[in-house]
C-alpha cells in the first residue's frame, strides 16, 4: 500500500512538472531590437482594419482607449484593458518586444498569458512591423489616464496558466500563407478576413475547449451574449451580391438580407471597416465568396 502510494505520489508530481513546463508563457520576441521605422499611416490603417477600437474606446471619441468594455463568456465577463500611452494604466511604458508578443503571442509584460477575448491567435497573420506601425499609431494618440475594470472570471478559471492548455490545442503559430492558385485579391481578402479583421472569432462556432471549430468555419455562432451571429457562407454571398455586400454591409450596416442592422456589436465593426478601402471590401467579398482552402 505504501509503495502504491509512493508511486502515485511521483507520477504526480511527474505530472505537475510537466504541465507547468508545457504551459509557460514564451516570451519569442524578447531578444527582439527597438525598431526605429516605422509607418505611422500603415498603421493607422492597420488599426482599424484589425478592429481594436470596438473593444478599446472608452468614450464616444474612437481615438480613446481607455478600455472597459465587456464580453462575456461562460466563465464570467473579459474587460478589455486600456491600451491609450498612459505610462500608469495603459500601455506608454510598453516596448517593441512587450507589444509583439502580446498581439501575437498572447503573453503580457510580467509574463502571463493573455485570455483569448484578445484574438492573438489571429493576429500571428500580421507582420511584425505591421505590429509595431499599429504600435506606433496608438503611441500617437491621447493617454487615458483612468484604470480599467479587473476581469469578473471567478476560480479556478481566473488562473492564467490554464490558458497555456487552451494554446496547445488552440494556438496555432504559422503565418499568413496565401494561396499560389489563387489572385492576388482573394488573397489579399484572405489575410484580412482570417488575420487582421479577425471574422471568424464572430462567425465560426467554437469546440468543446472554446477554440474555434476550424471544420464549421464561417457557419455562424450563438454568441456568449446570446445573439445568433450569422454565417457568410458562399452561396449566400454570392446571392446578395458583390456590391450589396462592399457597400451595404460594410459601409452602411445593412445585415445579409440587405436591411439595417440592429446588433450593437456588428454596428462596431462597421465603423472599423467602413475605413477599408474599396479595393479592400472587394478583396474580403471575393475571399469569403470564394473560399475553398
Amino acid at each position: 500500500m505504501r509503495r502504491t502510494l509512493t508511486i502515485v505520489l511521483l507520477l504526480s508530481a511527474a505530472l505537475a512538472i510537466v504541465a507547468f513546463v508545457i504551459t509557460s508563457p514564451q516570451r519569442p520576441y524578447d531578444s527582439l531590437q527597438q525598431v526605429t521605422e516605422v509607418d505611422l499611416k500603415r498603421g493607422e490603417y492597420l488599426f482599424y482594419a484589425a478592429g481594436c477600437v470596438s473593444c478599446h474606446r472608452s468614450s464616444d471619441d474612437a481615438l480613446l482607449l481607455g478600455g472597459g468594455v465587456k464580453l462575456e463568456t461562460p466563465f464570467g465577463a473579459l474587460v478589455s484593458p486600456n491600451i491609450s500611452p498612459s505610462k500608469e494604466y495603459g500601455i506608454g511604458s510598453w516596448s517593441d518586444s512587450d507589444f509583439l508578443n502580446a498581439v501575437k503571442a498572447g503573453v503580457s509584460p510580467n509574463g502571463q498569458h493573455y485570455f483569448p477575448g484578445f484574438p492573438y491567435a489571429r493576429y500571428t497573420g500580421l507582420s511584425d512591423a505591421e505590429v509595431l506601425d499599429i504600435k506606433a499609431f496608438i503611441f500617437s494618440l491621447p493617454a487615458v489616464e483612468v484604470i480599467a475594470a479587473k476581469h469578473e472570471i471567478g476560480f479556478p478559471f481566473n488562473i492564467r496558466r490554464g490558458i497555456g492548455f487552451w494554446k496547445i490545442a488552440n494556438f496555432d503559430t504559422s503565418t499568413y500563407t496565401p494561396n499560389p492558385n489563387k489572385s492576388d485579391m482573394y488573397n489579399r481578402g484572405k489575410y484580412l478576413v482570417e488575420h487582421a479583421a479577425h471574422c471568424q472569432e464572430c462567425h465560426t462556432p467554437r469546440n468543446i475547449t472554446l477554440g474555434l471549430d476550424s471544420d464549421k468555419a464561417f457557419e455562424g455562432s450563438l454568441g456568449f451574449d446570446g445573439v445568433q451571429v450569422p454565417g457568410l457562407n458562399t452561396e449566400l454571398l454570392k446571392a446578395l451580391g458583390e456590391q450589396a455586400f462592399v457597400e451595404g454591409v460594410l459601409v452602411h450596416g445593412n445585415d445579409l438580407n440587405n436591411q439595417p442592422l440592429t446588433k450593437p456589436k456588428m454596428l462596431e465593426v462597421v465603423a472599423s471597416t467602413r475605413k477599408l478601402s474599396l479595393e479592400d471590401r472587394r478583396a474580403i467579398y471575393t475571399y469569403i465568396a470564394e473560399r475553398d482552402d
